[in-house]
């Protein structure tokens, strides 16, 4: 049988959950927060072409409570590929998710997010029990189909149902992470002046999609080759950011060109910038996406933990090579409209057992063709979800 993985900080005694909130901050997540947004942006290319949305946070989630019970080789390579800090990922991970919480509660945007271990065989060592209980506050219970879908369809209110299909025959494990997001704008747009207007999906296809507009003061930084606008929700705490390319065509040579340090660039831009009105037309649009990441993963440099023979994981339970990653599903959900934006993801890694102004006018940001887009919080900088709109629908 295979074992599952997390991080044992807690196990050491070196430091216990109450005294790290204690004596940190979110700033302390910093490493973290700045390798997740790495991994987001790698990920980016290895999912596909046209709509796409994910979470990098509940995916980074759900493998390092797996990388915590990883050992050797098997740990190093999901530290690299996850662009993982490695040592204090799991304090750090503890602080950024209190930071999320309270950022919710400050503003009264609605965010839940929940981490589970279900068991089909056998029971967890005690050290990881205690490590992914008081660090990833996760729930650890017996777990068949039902009941795993049953939780990720709570978790996420409804939104994604089901998670898996079927249990493979061997499975020991499931490592799981929900997320769920429900933010109002700060400054809603009016139905009333939504229209229909012309999407331009490629050179030779447009699609009438609603439209939404509103005439508003917001951040936005532009360049010869795009615009990045921040429509924050209410108490601006979280924000919806949309990377625009200027060429209603240019979105696949502006991703070729993405990197983290770019997209790091960018939102220090966005953060420094000045609000100033400007003319806002926005589709309206719903998405779901469904994703196998074991390639991908493995694309990154994670490959150890896919081999019945080379994964360890004993530190989640038995002994090395009785345990490894059988499957990495990631599924999600999001709907922006007039009042704000509802998004929802969830991913499972299976664990298989061997066998107005004077002057100038305002500037227009127009986002009738393919652009990309971000939800964040302000004040970790955290991006928890990310998306490519390329075909509006509703």
């Amino acid at each position: 049988m295979k074992h599952l993985l997390t991080a044992l900080l807690l196990s050491t005694g070196l430091v216990s959950a109450e005294q790290l909130l204690s004596s940190a901050s979110v700033a302390d997540a910093k490493p973290l927060v700045e390798g997740q947004s790495e991994f987001a942006v790698k990920l980016l290319p290895l999912l596909g072409e046209g709509n796409l949305f994910y979470s990098p946070y509940s995916i980074s989630s759900a493998l390092s409570m797996t990388w915590a019970g990883a050992k050797g080789e098997t740990a190093d390579e999901m530290v690299k590929a996850l662009m993982l800090p490695g040592a204090g990922s799991n304090e750090q991970f503890l602080l950024l998710k209190q930071d999320l919480e309270a950022a919710s509660k400050e503003t009264e945007q609605i965010l839940g997010i929940a981490n589970g271990l279900a068991m089909l065989q056998g029971q967890p060592r005690e050290a990881y029990r205690e490590s992914i209980t008081n660090f990833y506050d996760a729930e650890i219970f017996p777990g068949d189909l039902a009941r795993i879908n049953g939780w990720v369809k709570d978790k996420t209110q409804g939104r994604i149902d089901p998670m898996l299909d079927q249990l493979p025959g061997g499975t020991a494990a499931v490592i799981l992470n929900a997320i769920y997001f429900k933010g109002s704008w700060d400054k809603a747009f009016d139905p009333k002046r939504t229209r229909e207007a012309p999407f331009h999906v490629a050179v030779d296809q447009k699609l009438q999609v609603p439209m939404m507009y509103q005439k508003e003061r917001v951040q936005m930084v532009q360049n010869e080759e795009l615009q990045f606008l921040r429509l924050p929700y209410g108490g601006d705490r979280f924000a919806m950011n949309i990377l625009l390319p200027k060429e209603k065509h240019g979105l696949a040579a502006v991703e070729k060109e993405l990197t983290a340090e770019k997209m790091a660039d960018l939102f220090k831009q966005l953060n420094e910038s000045r609000k100033q009105e400007s003319i806002i037309f926005l589709p309206r649009f719903k998405m779901e996406g469904s994703y196998k990441l074991v390639e991908p993963m493995k694309e990154l440099g994670m490959k150890a933990a896919f081999s019945p023979s080379a994964a360890d994981f004993s530190g989640i339970m038995g002994s090395p090579g009785e345990l490894y990653v059988g499957d990495i599903l990631h599924k999600s959900f999001v709907e922006v409209n007039e009042e704000g934006t509802e998004a929802a993801a969830a991913t499972a890694v299976v664990m298989r057992a061997t066998s107005v102004s004077m002057g100038p006018p305002p500037p227009l940001f127009r986002a009738d063709h393919p652009f990309l887009f971000f939800i964040t919080e302000k004040e970790s900088g955290a991006i928890l979800f990310m998306g490519r709109l390329a075909q509006p629908q509703e």
